[in-house]
């Protein structure tokens, strides 16, 4: 009887429900940062920029037991909703596409186990509330990933990582003209085609050969306008430079999705990552829906 009175006051225009009182914070008043972390061979003993296979399990276990959950450069582009509420998005990538990334047991297609995603793959299995898969940044100087990289890549595609793009031959953006930045980032898209047809299309992530760009911003205008086919040559491109990106900063200007900072782990350790005091945590979930939409990004 109430509900109908409210609705008769209602639509004779006598009564107006009140807003729900909710103020939206400044994003600026959180911690926002995206870490994203480069990794390059994997094995035993390591060699110059890379990690052992125990270090990198462990630095799964590290992430997961400390709330982190695994994202990749889609989610980067979707901003983050597909991140649960509470989590620390992070996001896992391989550069170069070496052997020891995605290795075959000897006379099988199946993954080495000791190989990089081998070890992700294990730990997925034993803990699917992780997240979705990781990022394979491939370079065409040599054969990707040793031996059959056409079954590779579809196989990658289909356990849910992402492969991207890290240029035609490795050379450096910093000894480039802008027709040499789109020689390599659309060279090495026409190697991709060759393999993977139409799902070349799912190629959308750019890592730079080295890490570094030049300075002035040129760089990330010309990625920004870059085609191959019709289409972006790229949507995010990623830099090296020991930084955690703000969110604030990939999406506080036109460029800022194609210089996104990577902190190289040959190098640094999840110990040192827990220090920073940026790290984002996803806000919480509603507890109803008629509850006001609390911020996240």
């Amino acid at each position: 009887m109430t509900a109908l009175l409210l609705f008769c006051l209602t639509a004779a225009g006598l009564f107006t429900a009140p807003p729900l009182e909710y103020d939206e914070p400044d994003p600026e008043d959180f911690p926002s940062g995206i870490p994203v972390l480069c990794y390059h061979h994997v094995g035993n003993p390591p060699v110059q920029y890379g990690v052992s296979t125990y270090r990198l399990a462990s630095d799964l276990q590290a992430l997961y037991e400390n709330g982190f959950f695994l994202i990749t450069p889609r989610d980067i582009e979707n901003r983050l909703m597909h991140v649960p509420a509470g989590r620390r998005p992070v996001m896992i990538t391989f550069d170069d596409g070496w052997e020891d990334n995605y290795r075959f047991l000897p006379g099988t297609e199946q993954p080495d186990p000791s190989s990089a995603i081998g070890i992700v793959q294990n730990f997925l299995e034993e803990h699917p509330d992780f997240g979705g898969g990781v990022t394979f940044f491939v370079s065409w100087d040599k054969v990707p990933f040793g031996q059959d990289s056409m079954e590779k890549f579809h196989s990658l595609m289909d356990m849910g990582h992402e492969l991207g793009n890290h240029s035609f031959n490795h050379t450096s953006f910093l000894q480039l003209s802008s027709e040499g930045w789109k020689r390599q980032v659309n060279g090495a898209l026409n190697l991709f085609d060759s393999s993977l047809g139409l799902r070349t299309g799912d190629v959308r992530a750019f890592a730079y050969p080295g890490g570094a760009i030049p300075r002035g911003g040129e760089v990330q205008r010309e990625m920004a306008r870059m085609t191959w086919k019709g289409r972006p040559s790229a949507t995010t491109a990623y830099i090296v430079d020991g930084m955690i990106t703000s969110f604030s900063r990939v999406y506080g200007n036109d460029f800022g999705l194609f210089a996104i900072g990577r902190i190289d782990m040959s190098l640094y350790s999840v110990h040192q990552l827990l220090q920073w005091r940026n790290l984002m945590v996803t806000g919480a979930d509603r507890s109803n829906i008629r509850s006001p939409l609390q911020w996240r990004p």
